[in-house]
């Protein structure tokens, strides 16, 4: 694939003035990426990715979005994605993203918390306190093959408590990818549900800690300079020049993203990994993962 800007966004899914969400841009040509400051304000909003996103698309240049959050729910025979739904049960991840936006619309924001208010999803999300009696930490393929790889160990869609859970910006990044994909249609291909051939937007779910594993890091959030130009370096990029002296591990996790997907992008080897796995195209997979 060939792309002119890879994007690495690192996402959150919580309620209120939150304050996790931190964008980096690589251009395939340049050195090395470099954070993208929010359009307003101190800090990204989801609304503000998403219109900011859009803009991006409309310019036309051949974009390569790396989302931090799962693309879909494991999937179960029998069950589909989401026990409970049987009256509308989504057999697809597009069909799955507009359940989820449906049910949520009323919250603002792309915040994905009616879906688990709904009393008949509820009893299959951990949401507080201890672990629930029963609770199924469903995982997919996709993960557990991380898991296997060493690369880290992606928090199952359904824990929705804890530092490390993903399922919270799961469901809010479900939310956006059916706001996009119904405001740009074929223009937006979401790897890997469909053919990529002739893209100019695409969309991949991504990993930041497989990409630090990959570099070498180990398990540490990375939040000074030395340890982020070394991660970047590992991909042969170079660590912004203008990084302020104090950062967030989320802006170090989206910069180390973006140099790996602007590297990794252009072999062939990350695009045909889930080939081998039946369930990919329902559940998706986590670039990277079977390189």
């Amino acid at each position: 694939m060939r792309f002119d800007t890879v994007l690495a966004i690192d996402w959150s899914g919580a309620r209120g003035n939150y304050q996790g969400i931190a964008v980096a841009e690589c251009k395939v040509e340049a050195d090395g990426p470099n954070l993208v400051p929010p359009p307003t304000g101190r800090a990204w909003r989801r609304a503000a990715v998403a219109d900011w996103l859009s803009a991006r698309i409309g310019r036309g240049e051949r974009l390569l979005v790396g989302f931090d959050f799962a693309f879909a729910f494991p999937w179960r025979d029998g069950a589909g994605y989401l026990p409970g739904l049987s009256d509308s049960r989504p057999n697809s991840a597009f069909e799955l993203w507009e359940t989820v936006d449906r049910i949520c619309a009323r919250d603002a924001d792309f915040f994905g918390g009616a879906l688990v208010a709904d009393r008949r999803i509820a009893p299959f999300f951990w949401t507080r306190g201890g672990r629930p009696e029963g609770f199924a930490e469903r995982a997919r393929e996709t993960e557990r093959q991380c898991a296997a790889e060493g690369r880290g160990r992606p928090e199952s869609v359904f824990k929705l408590i804890g530092p490390k859970q993903v399922g919270k910006a799961s469901l809010a990044g479900m939310r956006l990818l059916a706001w996009l994909r119904r405001r740009h249609g074929p223009r937006l291909r979401a790897w890997p549900f469909e053919p990529l051939d002739g893209a100019r937007f695409v969309c991949v779910e991504i990993f930041p800690r497989l990409f630090l594993s990959a570099a070498g890091m180990g398990s540490s959030k990375l939040r000074d300079r030395v340890s982020v130009a070394q991660a970047v370096a590992h991909f042969g990029a170079a660590a912004p020049v203008d990084l302020p002296g104090r950062f967030t591990d989320h802006e170090a996790d989206a910069l180390v993203s973006a140099a790996a997907l602007c590297a990794w992008a252009k072999e062939r080897a990350p695009w045909r990994a889930p080939d081998a796995c039946d369930g990919a195209i329902r559940e998706g997979w986590i670039f990277g993962v079977g390189r």
